[in-house]
């Protein structure tokens, strides 16, 4: 009989915020302390300052702040799907421990 391999896939982190936000340190070291790899992203290089110029992904990421995280910073994404700094961390926590 084969032997059942089970994998646990990798999830596509980007965080989207300032480096000198003390928020999004503290996320990136939560992610860090579970072992997780990320993208970190400049916030502001990403939405640019021209509204009329935004494409889709700006877009996405100027609502994802203003709608998921009350204009709050990091912006974070996993697998394609927007959260709060706590909803990131214990869907993280969930796919780590299986």
């Amino acid at each position: 009989m084969d032997d059942l391999v089970v994998s646990k896939s990798v999830p596509v982190i980007t965080i989207y915020g300032r480096e000198n936000c003390d928020v999004c340190g503290r996320f990136k070291k939560h992610i860090d302390e579970l072992g997780f790899k990320y993208q970190f992203e400049d916030f502001d290089k990403v939405v640019g300052d021209k509204p009329e110029w935004r494409t889709t992904h700006q877009v996405d990421v100027m609502a994802a702040y203003h709608a998921i995280n009350d204009a709050h910073l990091p912006v974070i994404n996993i697998d394609g799907r927007y959260h709060t700094f706590s909803s990131a961390i214990n869907h993280l926590k969930e796919l780590k421990n299986g």
